[in-house]
């Protein structure tokens, strides 16, 4: 039988976060629950669900997003504490890759993101309790305050994309942790002063080809 092909034999990687690019494929990050260095890696998924690696050397890879008129990749390494982005070439490939923000070692890790109409960044601060905003310069310009201390993904939707989903995590907390924080694995909304950009949809191959 055909199977789909294995991306890396090590038992302890996995596919992390991931998100399609403008083109409709998509992209995600494989990485070692085991840390050993840069052996996480950015991979492409097309409509046959063919891979390529498009990104080697990434430690944690995490939440990646794409700038509204697609030119730009962000992606997140969370155990560097960055978000870093990436000029995308006429193929979809990043290239030039840059330091966008380094995150407040004191409040987590970058997690997941989302952006917005003014090319601001939303990241998900993972053992921080909050959600940070930094704007297209990577000037911090908001911090929202979570009831929880681990947001992991946001995204826009709903009407008008005015409104931004945040989820949490409560796995591996402690029961005192619980305690304090019940409502951990919880969804959140909240409304910025300024909508979403939107995502883009992953490309399906037709079932019946002609």
């Amino acid at each position: 039988s055909h199977g789909s092909p294995i991306i890396h034999e090590g038992t302890s990687y996995r596919f992390n976060d991931g998100a399609c690019d403008p083109q409709g494929r998509f992209v995600t990050g494989l990485m070692n629950e085991r840390p050993d260095g840069n052996s996480g890696a950015l991979y492409r998924f097309d409509s046959a669900l063919n891979a390529r690696l498009i990104l080697p050397g990434v430690t944690l890879p995490n939440g990646v997003a794409w700038s509204e008129d697609g030119r730009t990749l962000f992606f997140v390494d969370s155990v560097a504490c960055a978000i870093f982005q990436a000029t995308c070439s006429a193929e979809g490939l990043p290239g030039d890759i840059r330091l966008f923000v380094e995150t407040p070692a004191e409040l987590g890790r970058p997690d997941g993101i989302a952006l917005d109409k003014e090319g601001g960044l939303w990241v998900c601060q993972f053992n921080g309790g909050c959600l940070l905003r930094y704007d297209s310069n990577g000037c911090l310009s908001d911090r929202v305050i979570m009831p929880v201390p681990r947001p992991t993904s946001c995204c826009f939707g709903g009407e008008g994309l005015a409104t931004l989903f945040i989820t949490t995590a409560r796995f591996a907390m402690t029961p005192s942790e619980l305690l304090t924080s019940p409502d951990a694995g919880d969804v959140y909304t909240i409304h910025p002063r300024i909508s979403g950009s939107r995502r883009h949809l992953f490309k399906e191959r037709p079932l019946f080809m002609p």
